[in-house]
């Protein structure tokens, strides 16, 4: 039992530096959003509602839905796919020879969104090497039944037995209604998508959100104040960078600045962002660019309240401001960036108060409650109205007069 207890620490200990060494190369400190109680949670959670779960099954052919990509009605690479494709063309070639000899097919999700488009949920890869083979783009090798008729042949060498074989072959589709409840929505990604790799909220958020939502945020990514106050440390190889900046809205939009109360009411941050991706996607495009401009404002001032040192843990040591590493840490991201954007900061020559302002956090970071609070257990809302707290008294200090 001592033995087994002890594999299971080190797998634990072992998965934790993966985790932190991923975080590390994104350019985010580590950190744990730690789930709320099991009571809390009990008395947070909703459960599902079954009969507005909304799934159709549906057996579509392979030239219906190849007519669908070319209308733009089927979206074969929505953000979060498009480094997900198969190189191997041994692989892509079997799945051919499987449509010619009419060998089934796991089944396809897609995702119809608000709009009557349908996006793919899992199924990429396989609809990509599809398209890919009718638009001639490689030839078939490593055929096992069927190598003498069509080895070393594209699409339109094929015979047209064969051709028409492909365009008839008819393929199950489990099609997910967006009217279903978001929960719903999530958890059938986390359990259906088969990709090279898991999927992480935010790609999920992004493959079920609007395009001019995604197009928002990666603009969001791209502003400049954000790139300076960030040291461009943040990469977005995995939308890491994405949900940074959601992260802002997300919590802007739960913030009372006329009360300066932030209303935080949310199980945990990750069901905090997909609640914002729905209010985005629900928002005039003239609300989005409003937001954007805060956005962008609150990231200017955020350099000019800290400089080089914006969003990280700091300490002094004889006299100096000093880090232990460059990294963002996404609690103060959150807290700083938010609270900058208060209206009544307009005006102030933030600049001018920098050293004061960096003194004042190092010494406010030597409290352990707050550091904590940006720490461990980052999602649990003690923690998150602490942090908040902590880095207003911060900002009050040195800029309310």
């Amino acid at each position: 039992m001592e033995s087994m207890h002890s594999e299971n620490n080190n797998t634990d200990n072992l998965e934790i530096e993966i985790e932190k060494k991923k975080a590390e190369f994104l350019g985010i400190e580590y950190d744990t959003e730690a789930e709320n109680s099991e009571e809390e949670q009990e008395s947070m959670e909703q459960p599902f509602n079954v009969d507005k779960i909304r799934v159709d099954q549906q057996m579509l052919s392979v030239k219906y839905m190849l007519e669908l990509m070319e209308q733009d009605l089927l979206e074969l690479n929505p953000g979060y796919q498009r480094r997900r494709v198969w190189t191997d063309n041994k692989r892509k070639s079997l799945l051919i020879e499987s449509l010619i000899l009419r060998i089934p097919i796991p089944a396809f999700y897609f995702y119809e969104n608000k709009d009557g488009k349908f996006q793919v949920i899992d199924g990429q890869q396989r609809l990509a090497t599809i398209k890919e083979f009718v638009n001639g783009d490689f030839k078939l090798t490593g055929l096992e039944y069927l190598g003498a008729d069509c080895n070393k042949k594209r699409f339109s060498d094929l015979e047209q037995k064969y051709i028409q074989r492909i365009y008839r072959t008819q393929i199950a589709v489990n099609i997910l209604d967006a009217r279903s409840p978001k929960k719903v929505i999530y958890e059938i990604f986390r359990r259906v998508n088969t990709g090279g790799m898991n999927l992480n909220p935010q790609e999920m958020r992004n493959a079920i959100c609007r395009q001019e939502v995604r197009d928002f945020l990666v603009r969001s990514t791209w502003n400049q104040n954000y790139l300076i106050a960030t040291r461009r440390r943040v990469k977005d190889d995995r939308m890491d960078a994405q949900e940074l900046v959601l992260r802002f809205y997300a919590f802007y939009m739960a913030y009372d600045f006329e009360r300066e109360e932030l209303q935080y009411n949310s199980p945990n941050i990750a069901e905090m962002l997909d609640a914002a991706i729905e209010k985005l996607n629900d928002m005039p495009p003239e609300e989005r660019e409003k937001l954007y401009k805060i956005f962008d404002t609150a990231m200017e001032r955020a350099y000019e309240a800290f400089g080089k040192y914006a969003f990280s843990k700091i300490y002094r040591s004889g006299g100096e401001i000093m880090r232990n590493m460059d990294y963002i840490n996404k609690s103060l991201f959150s807290s700083f960036s938010v609270l900058l954007a208060h209206s009544k900061y307009d005006g102030v020559k933030i600049e001018e108060c920098r050293d004061q302002l960096l003194y004042t956090l190092a010494d406010a970071l030597q409290n352990y409650y707050y550091t904590n609070s940006i720490t461990i257990g980052t999602g649990d809302r003690r923690n998150v109205y602490a942090n908040f707290g902590y880095s207003r008294e911060v900002l009050e200090k040195c800029l309310v007069q």
